[in-house]
């Protein structure tokens, strides 16, 4: 009775405590599976399933380190071989074969998993993922997800949003509106921001007849999420219902320019691939990704541009700004370095890198590049209004007002070109 006990107690902490990290970007995250499998490996399994079971599993999270998903498949599906309820082998089974785009090997993997263990939810999130999107299996999803929801299971914050998120789709997906609308509230109630379910929840509110309501939820999602090109479309529609002619069209134009966008990360998605020493498709790339605020994808990019073009001043500058505004500003100091270095000429990287220094609480390194700067071009207000900046930080009062004067005239001189 005692080692029952401790194989339940070992048991919910694997189902409380695992996250749901098959993406395989975080190590920690692996190695923390790989800890908790090795516990109750050696606590529960005979001694010779042990060690067969335990070099297995090691070996499968090796290569999936490595990369090598293909012989981490064959090590997972020789852990089940040994045991068919490892229920968190079953589900990285399910994994690499969605990966694969194997669906019906997957959605059977993810089955097993949750029967090996009823009460771990990552499987239901993964196998709902693949009824909606792939089989269209709504009324069975619903099942699937109710019978998990209304359990009195204890279930991390982060899977409780997934399973409410994806039992919402399914009632939408399913017409029935009002069900859908009370999952997604549900969310979001706690200030929980989620696009999928606030755009959800504003189709629903549509749906239901509450415009009001919908409208409200529609402009909270593209202030968040500016290049939503669904929310926009909805949005210009909504209004037009509505007969606000103006805002219809605003919001409809926005849609075509997100739409003519995305054709366009197509082709050049389809030209690197064709072409990957393309540097120009590259840095073009990665610009549209830093005007969308998507850093990190656009650092990315930036980076393999830099493997092709590593003196090409425009891609430091790039790359720095989507480092400074992801306020990495150690690294965006870097590239803006090296592109003032590539270019001592250009104004604009120098105020960048001294917006740069004043983040990094630099005045003095500031000041030298942006009066640099101002002297390169005198009729640049943005160099001006850093320079202020720097002379305040630096207890230069005098300098600073005097260029503050400065700055104000070539402020409102830009504002009079404008009107």
């Amino acid at each position: 009775m005692v080692l029952t006990g401790r194989v339940i107690i070992l048991k919910q902490t694997i189902r409380h405590n695992l996250p749901v990290c098959y993406e395989l970007s975080g190590i920690d995250c692996i190695k923390f599976q790989f800890l908790i499998f090795a516990a109750w490996a050696i606590w529960y399994l005979p001694i010779s399933a042990q060690e067969t079971a335990y070099t297995n599993y090691k070996k499968g999270i090796e290569l999936l380190n490595q990369n090598q998903k293909t012989k981490a498949l064959q090590y997972f599906q020789k852990v089940i071989d040994q045991d068919p309820n490892l229920a968190n082998a079953h589900f990285l089974i399910g994994m690499l074969m969605k990966e694969k785009e194997k669906w019906i090997d997957a959605r059977s993997a993810l089955e097993l998993a949750i029967v090996a263990d009823p009460k771990y939810a990552a499987p239901y999130i993964e196998l709902a993922k693949l009824k909606i999107n792939i089989f269209s299996q709504i009324p069975e999803t619903i099942s699937l997800l109710k019978k998990i929801v209304d359990a009195s299971i204890k279930i991390s914050v982060d899977n409780t949003i997934e399973l409410r998120k994806w039992l919402g789709t399914a009632y939408f997906r399913d017409g029935q509106f009002q069900r859908a609308k009370t999952e997604f509230d549900t969310i979001l109630t706690d200030g929980k921001f989620d696009p999928h379910s606030v755009y959800l929840l504003s189709l629903s509110l549509i749906q239901l007849g509450d415009f009001q309501k919908a409208e409200r939820q529609l402009r909270f999602l593209v202030e968040k999420e500016p290049f939503h090109k669904k929310a926009h479309f909805s949005l210009g529609n909504l209004y037009r219902t509505v007969n606000q002619r103006y805002q219809s069209r605003q919001h409809l134009q926005q849609f075509q320019e997100i739409d003519l966008e995305d054709e366009k990360i197509i082709y050049l998605e389809q030209s690197i691939r064709a072409n990957p020493s393309q540097a120009s498709a590259w840095l073009e790339l990665g610009r549209i990704y830093s005007r969308r605020q998507q850093w990190s994808v656009a650092v990315s990019i930036l980076n393999r541009l830099l493997d092709l073009a590593p003196t090409n001043p425009v891609s430091h500058e790039v790359i720095g700004l989507c480092y400074l505004m992801d306020e990495h500003y150690q690294k965006a100091s870097q590239h803006y370095q090296l592109a003032v270095e590539l270019c001592p000429e250009n104004a604009t990287y120098r105020n960048s890198l001294g917006s740069v220094y004043l983040k990094m609480d630099c005045p003095k390194l500031a000041i030298q590049q942006l009066e640099i700067a101002a002297e390169l071009e005198p009729q640049n207000a943005k160099i001006f209004n850093n320079l202020v900046i720097a002379y305040q930080q630096t207890d230069q009062n005098e300098l600073a007002e005097s260029t503050y004067i400065r700055y104000q005239k070539l402020a409102n001189k830009q504002i009079n070109s404008e009107k």
